[in-house]
């Protein structure tokens, strides 16, 4: 097997003993279409709230893949993407279907 690409990235020191997090960002773009998706059925509307799990869209050339919600927040639908915002922190609980 040969492999090509990659990058050689130069390293230098050790890692430190902690690893710091970073803050929620204020929205998260989720793009409909990518190389190998295109989520034209979106099932969301405008500024539903949603759960982590819940079918935001699918693939109908791909068996009906699913996008699925990474976090709870509200949606706001453009024509290439969704846009996930007003995140919330609290623990929720996962949607299951109906």
């Amino acid at each position: 097997m040969k492999l090509r690409g990659g990058y050689n990235v130069p390293l230098a020191g050790r890692p430190g003993g902690s690893v710091d997090v970073l803050p929620d960002p204020d929205a998260l773009h989720l793009p409909l279409t990518s190389r190998r998706f295109k989520f034209s059925r979106v099932r969301v509307s405008d500024g539903q709230a949603v759960r982590p799990g819940e079918i935001l869209a699918v693939d109908p050339d791909h068996y009906e893949v699913p996008l699925l919600a990474p976090r709870a927040g509200q949606v706001t639908v453009t024509k290439t993407a969704l846009i996930l915002r007003d995140i919330s922190d609290e623990q929720e609980e996962p949607y299951k279907g109906d």
